[in-house]
């Protein structure tokens, strides 16, 4: 979603009055309040103010200050497509791919990729992984882990986490393209220091069983640690087994310094 800091000013004039349902929806210099919010964005979104239309589209989409209306936030969301400024566009059609996606028909999961697609081509960083999800499990398209792979990789670019998790899950797996351990470790890395769980999570067992790296159970706990204090169910599972295994699990400490592993 477009955050309120970002191109706050877009189709916006000192005197439009949309500019406070704006500020009702955001919460800027007055209390936060959708339902209030809703009626004064629809104003503005009617008189052609792409941001109105976007915040008008997000909030019938999630029934924020109205009813959810799928069909109503598809005709903001595409409004924006066809009038907005590039970063726009990509938000718009990332939320629109949201859209379909959640709702999970076959038909629905086609407009899924065609818009995922559009928001990967317009430079929205989290569409290359959404979309390369959809290659990955063969959802609603024809599964190709090439595909997948090398969106994943485009996903990396853009700095999105889970894009670099995934595609070091596939270096080390050898998926949608030649297997390089080392590789993988070092993205799951790259995705594990900006605080990735899953990603935290496959590089503690990739030390605990010395693939792309040498075994290391000082790094591995650590990793598997990080992970189970997010709430990563089986990195807590993997401790319980060595813990089970070892007698305990020794602590290491997070707070002076940062692994380098």
């Amino acid at each position: 979603m477009i955050g309120k800091g970002e191109n706050y000013d877009w189709g916006f004039t000192v005197r439009d009055p949309a500019k406070v349902g704006r500020e009702l929806f955001y919460g800027i210099r007055r209390p936060r309040n959708y339902r209030k919010a809703f009626p004064l964005l629809i104003r503005g979104a009617n008189e052609g103010s792409i941001h109105s239309q976007y915040l008008a589209a997000y909030a019938l989409a999630n029934g924020l200050g109205t009813r959810r209306d799928f069909n109503a936030a598809r005709y903001w969301y595409t409004s924006v497509i066809r009038n907005g400024p590039a970063e726009a566009i990509a938000e718009a059609a990332f939320d629109l791919a949201l859209m379909y996606d959640k709702r999970g028909t076959k038909s629905d999961l086609r407009a899924a990729r065609h818009w995922y697609a559009s928001a990967t081509r317009s430079g929205h960083p989290e569409a290359p992984f959404n979309l390369a999800l959809m290659y990955d499990l063969g959802r609603g398209l024809k599964q190709s882990p090439r595909r997948a792979f090398l969106l994943y990789k485009e996903g990396a670019r853009r700095g999105d986490s889970w894009a670099e998790c995934n595609l070091g899950i596939d270096y080390l797996r050898g998926l949608g393209c030649k297997k390089n351990a080392r590789l993988g470790v070092n993205r799951l890395q790259r995705a594990a220091k900006k605080g990735d769980s899953k990603a935290q999570y496959s590089l503690g067992l990739a030390y605990l069983e010395g693939e792309g790296v040498r075994v290391n159970d000082t790094h591995a706990l650590r990793w598997l640690l990080k992970a189970t204090r997010q709430g990563h169910k089986r990195a807590r599972r993997m401790l319980s087994q060595i813990k089970a295994q070892d007698g305990r699990v020794t602590h290491p400490s997070t707070r002076s310094k940062r692994t380098t592993g």
